[in-house]
């Protein structure tokens, strides 16, 4: 599991950060050590001392958080590398912590806050590396699993500078048109960027009122979506072409639309039928390669469609 506390003080969050950091530190669990970083960053809230947390980290396993500009292509640096930037800009909006910020510079060799690149910099360094040579020739040479581990986590970093940057303008015209709607037609990055854009698409919805039954959150009580998000549901849609000879590739693109499409249906029922559609259409030998999670959610709205939405259709017809 990551970082879920529920402390009732400031102090409570950081004693909770060291005994962690103590405890992966003793049975040597970087991996927990890791996840624990990347939560730190992802569920605190914006306006956390960010520096102060990871402080807590440094000073009980400083080599989780140590600072190396050269390791482009390594994905645990891209997400230490987002870190860095989201605890130097937080310094700027208050200099009193600039003091702290200078033990992560010391214990870890981060660049100093002038030597700082701020995250929207951090997105064009990032994407440059998405669509590198480099990163091409490295899915076709490197094993399965070391390739996988370095785009799991590119996708992590990037997921975490924009939940640092906060911002879907910057979301959208800086990253998902020019990059990511550009290469959905690359077969080396088609299912990164179908990834990606499933991601961070979720910041542009509008907040649903969770008190209220899904059956009765109509139109007119959702906020309206920001820009792009229509046409973005609309490229997903597209890419559940059924094909009798689906090839493994065809299954990884059209697995990510379908789960991308169920997550950005903001709990609509009927935005997320084409998933439902393109289930009951692929063939069984493709439906039995189907993550087991996936396979569920749709069952599960099926079931929610025709216990909700089919019977208003049919009454309706039959006026």
């Amino acid at each position: 599991m990551g970082y879920q506390p529920n402390p009732r003080s400031s102090q409570e969050l950081n004693r909770y950060i060291r005994l962690l950091a103590m405890l992966y530190r003793r049975i040597d669990d970087r991996n927990r050590m890791a996840v624990l970083c990347y939560d730190l960053a992802r569920m605190a809230l914006l306006k956390d001392n960010l520096p102060l947390l990871f402080v807590n980290v440094a000073l009980v396993w400083r080599d989780m958080l140590m600072f190396n500009d050269k390791k482009a292509l390594d994905g645990m640096q891209m997400i230490t590398k987002v870190i860095q930037s989201a605890c130097a800009d937080f310094c700027q909006n208050d200099p009193k912590i600039t003091q702290t910020y200078k033990l992560l510079v010391e214990l870890c060799g981060w660049p100093a806050l002038k030597e700082s690149i701020p995250l929207p910099r951090r997105l064009k360094e990032f994407s440059g590396i998405l669509l590198s040579d480099l990163y091409k020739q490295l899915a076709a040479v490197q094993p399965v699993d070391s390739f996988d581990d370095l785009r799991i986590n590119m996708v992590k970093a990037f997921e975490l500078t924009y939940y640092r940057i906060n911002d879907w303008k910057i979301v959208y015209e800086d990253f998902i048109l020019p990059v990511l709607w550009q290469h959905m037609n690359d077969p080396h990055l088609a299912d990164t960027c179908l990834e990606l854009m499933c991601l961070l698409v979720r910041t542009g919805m509008s907040a649903q009122p969770c008190d209220q039954p899904r059956r009765i959150r109509s139109a007119a009580a959702r906020e309206p979506e920001h820009i792009g998000i229509i046409t973005i549901r609309n490229k997903l849609k597209e890419a559940l072409h059924i094909t009798a000879d689906c090839s493994d590739d065809d299954l990884i693109l059209q697995t990510t639309a379908a789960k991308g499409l169920m997550v950005l249906s903001n709990e609509q029922i009927q935005l997320a039928l084409p998933v439902v559609i393109w289930y009951q259409n692929i063939p069984d030998r493709v439906r039995q390669q189907l993550p087991s999670h996936l396979e569920q959610d749709i069952r599960t709205l099926t079931d929610v469609y025709k216990r909700e939405i089919e019977p208003l259709v049919k009454r309706k017809g039959s006026k």
